[in-house]
């Protein structure tokens, strides 16, 4: 199993409500250390497309929107 985790799903790191980020990098890194994931970059359709997902891997995505992050995510 492999987890794809979308970048903004760290989106509030870098706009100063690092409390659900903090949580779930913890939850990652030492509860869960066994799952094996990858941050990616789901603006982009190739990105996706380029993905190779198993029946057992799952994505996790949040489109909280950096400021250059807005206009990519309306076209996918």
């Amino acid at each position: 199993m492999k987890l794809y985790i979308h970048k903004d799903i760290f989106y509030s790191i870098e706009y100063g409500d690092e409390t659900w980020s903090n949580a779930f990098k913890w939850l990652l890194d030492k509860k869960y250390k066994n799952i094996d994931y990858e941050i990616i970059n789901l603006h982009y359709e190739q990105n996706i497309n380029d993905l190779q997902i198993g029946k057992d891997d799952y994505c996790i995505w949040r489109f909280a929107h950096y400021k250059e992050d807005l206009e990519l995510s309306k076209r996918v």
